[in-house]
């Protein structure tokens, strides 16, 4: 299972310690322990998780490098992502101020990917809005809390 977990939850989701942590224990089950791939691409998404990772107060660099090796983090091409979310940002009339997550969306259509991880309900009417997505293109799902644990389901099966 693929999922997109946004940069302002990933301390939420692999720090244990995090008042936070059991509204997305069950996304961390899923990527370290189950069938679950965290996806991303692109500039924009890179320079955020590499912005996280470099963090003096991230305790989390050693899990990212051992969930790389496993191979339950996938890089999407580059180019295609960084293109399609310019290409996103045009589509969108009312500029980055206001709509700054097009990598995201840009990250789900090329990955196929049916799930994303956030806090952000800002994002929300961008990443389900059709005018981002062909018709043959399934909108993400959006885990928020503990609430949306059965939009996980296949990461158990």
């Amino acid at each position: 299972m693929l999922l997109i977990i946004d940069t302002c939850i990933l301390h939420k989701v692999f720090n244990s310690q995090s008042p936070y942590f059991p509204e997305y224990k069950s996304v961390h089950k899923c990527i370290t322990n189950c069938k679950g791939v965290m996806i991303y691409g692109g500039e924009t998404f890179k320079k955020e998780y590499k912005d996280f990772l470099s963090s003096k107060e991230n305790k989390n660099r050693k899990l990212f490098i051992e969930l790389n090796n496993k191979k339950k983090i996938k890089e999407l091409p580059k180019d295609e992502v960084d293109t399609l979310e310019a290409k996103l940002y045009l589509i969108e009339r009312y500029g980055k101020n206001k709509f700054n997550d097009a990598h995201l969306i840009a990250c789900c259509i090329i990955g196929k990917c049916k799930l994303i991880c956030t806090d952000d309900s800002r994002a929300d009417k961008y990443l389900k809005n059709k005018k981002f997505y062909s018709k043959s293109t399934m909108r993400p799902s959006i885990y928020r809390n503990i609430k949306h644990q059965h939009l996980l389901s296949k990461c158990w099966s």
